[in-house]
């Protein structure tokens, strides 16, 4: 079976060679990295540069190494400060960058969420769409209407709500499982043993319970596994994030294909062939 994994920060904890034994390992064929070095002070998350603006650049460098000496492996996406003043340039370097998948966006904080639903990051989804990037989004449970709102705003562009949608209560998880009505959403399925705590042991039944209703709202082709297993901070293994779903006896094999590889390959426009860079739209 084809695997990805959608989220690892793999320079956080491990080095690139630590990771791909790993994956070798648990049969894992790619890993779409997030680089983050560390947990800095003030909520920094290194490497980055603090622009003459104060405002912060994410920086890719190890990433971006390793999508190019391991194509096949490796590819990132780039976190983006709508505060960057030199977006448009940076949307074409990073449409130039081999093995860039997409882009990410912070709207944890409640004047994050007010502007995305309020335009504020709308330079940033706008060169998202033209460069043709996913737009991964961190917003919690309690802000699904902002994230409809953006999506039917910018219905062209993809989106792909992060961590289950972080949500705080069932009732949270019902409404961002209401977020399914809009087509160009799809979900990253990570972290369930944060959000759902009537997991129970592994294989974490209650969590399959929860993947059941997201699978029925939103289909397997619109949901994309990630371990997250470097930030990870709830006493699981990368393998148990995995075989949990792999060996879900609730789900079809083509359920398992598209969650665990075939929803990201397609979203993220990832063959597993040597990369290729995105150009933007005449």
């Amino acid at each position: 079976m084809d695997i990805v994994d959608s989220q690892v920060h793999v320079f956080h904890k491990h080095t690139e060679q630590e990771a791909l034994a790993a994956m070798d390992a648990l049969g894992i064929t790619g890993v779409l990295i997030d680089e983050m070095w560390a947990f800095g002070p003030n909520g920094t998350l290194p490497p980055e540069k603090e622009l003459p603006n104060g405002a912060v650049r994410p920086l890719t460098p190890l990433s971006q190494a390793a999508a190019l000496k391991f194509p096949h492996r490796f590819s990132l996406l780039q976190r983006v400060s709508r505060e960057d003043p030199d977006l448009p340039a940076l949307f074409a370097m990073l449409g130039a960058t081999p093995g860039c998948r997409a882009v990410r966006l912070n709207c944890l904080p409640r004047l994050e969420q007010i502007a995305l639903a309020e335009g504020g990051h709308d330079e940033v989804l706008k060169l998202a769409r033209r460069y043709e990037f996913p737009v991964f989004v961190i917003i919690p449970g309690g802000g699904p209407e902002a994230m409809r709102k953006i999506c039917r705003k910018f219905s062209d562009v993809q989106f792909i709500l992060d961590h289950c949608g972080r949500t705080e209560s069932s009732s949270q998880w019902d409404d961002v499982l209401t977020l399914s009505d809009c087509p160009n959403l799809a979900m990253k399925w990570c972290h369930p043993h944060h959000y759902f705590k009537d997991a129970g042991p592994y294989p974490f039944p209650g969590h399959r319970v929860q993947l059941g209703r997201a699978v029925e709202s939103f289909g397997v082709n619109r949901l994309m596994w990630a371990s997250d297993i470097s930030a990870d901070g709830g006493g699981v293994s990368w393998a148990e994030l995995l075989f949990t779903i792999r060996d879900n006896p609730s789900l079809s094999l083509n359920d398992k294909e598209w969650l665990l590889g075939k929803t990201a390959r397609t979203v993220l426009k990832w063959d597993a062939s040597p990369a290729h860079t995105n150009s933007p739209q005449a």
